[in-house]
């Protein structure tokens, strides 16, 4: 495995389920050298799956003094996920991914990853049924995160996590893949860093990782570049099909994975092997 690091991962304070100690240890039980932080901003309604803004200096204070500990065992890193809606303050994260959790529509804001309930009764009641005009609204707002400053999409096609097999819309279909393709685009010209994702199979929602080898290779032609992220909301799932991902992302043309530099919010390659 070429990969040593994974910068996609959730602890107690947002919607995980270990400390940052624990997940420390799973890092460092998987053999990684480095691992990221990445627990969820503030959004502005109450929830159960972000940090409470109140705790976000404690997480800073608690992930310095754990990784004062750790020495040169494991790199540990700082970083946040944002959705478009997050209160974003001035916190000096080490790197920030951009993920779309949620359409903001005419009167709410409505999931797209909470449950497969939730999704059908978006499309039913804001979209007429149609799951095109649905997958389309995604994709137009991940297209957002070309203009913001983010290192790292999240997770390109979760709007896909209750699709397995085709069960509500035609992934190969020109009214699904059209969007996405423009929203790759405008995303790598950017320059942000696209994401492998193995959260949706690790945690049995899926049985394939984030993104699909159609959208995967759009990335290439696009001159994307790509890391390797579980988005472990757990210290087992840390690094999950990581070797898979590697496999994935060779046959659809890459030769080299993105790795944090240890410089600032910066990143170098680094050659699948």
């Amino acid at each position: 495995m070429t990969t040593d690091c994974d910068l996609h991962t959730h602890t107690s304070y947002s919607d995980g389920t270990n400390s940052v100690m624990q997940m420390a240890e799973a890092a460092m039980h998987k053999g990684l050298r480095t691992l990221g932080i990445s627990d969820h901003a503030p959004v502005p309604w109450a929830n159960d799956w972000c940090i409470d803004p109140a705790r976000v200096k404690e997480e800073g204070e608690e992930i310095a003094r754990v990784r004062e500990g750790l020495g040169d065992k494991l790199t540990l890193l700082w970083g946040v996920e944002l959705d478009m809606c997050s209160q974003r303050d001035d916190t000096p994260y080490d790197y920030v991914i951009g993920s779309t959790h949620e359409l903001l529509l005419s009167d709410t804001h409505r999931s797209v990853d909470e449950s497969e309930k939730t999704m059908l009764s978006t499309v039913r009641e804001y979209f007429g049924g149609d799951y095109y005009a649905y997958t389309k609204a995604y994709f137009d707002t991940l297209a957002g995160w070309a203009q913001r400053d983010i290192d790292i999409l999240g997770h390109v096609d979760i709007v896909t996590k209750f699709n397995e097999g085709g069960k509500h819309f035609d992934e190969n279909d020109p009214r699904y893949l059209r969007p996405a393709e423009d929203a790759i685009a405008a995303i790598a010209a950017r320059g942000h860093i696209f994401e492998l994702n193995s959260g949706a199979v690790s945690r049995g929602y899926r049985k394939s990782v984030y993104p699909s080898m159609q959208l995967l290779r759009m990335i290439r032609d696009h001159g994307g570049r790509i890391l390797l992220s579980s988005d472990a909301h757990a210290g087992g799932d840390i690094a999950f099909l990581f070797d898979d991902m590697e496999e994935r992302a060779k046959a659809c043309g890459f030769t080299h994975v993105m790795t944090p530099s240890g410089k600032g919010r910066s990143f170098i390659e680094k050659k699948l092997i």
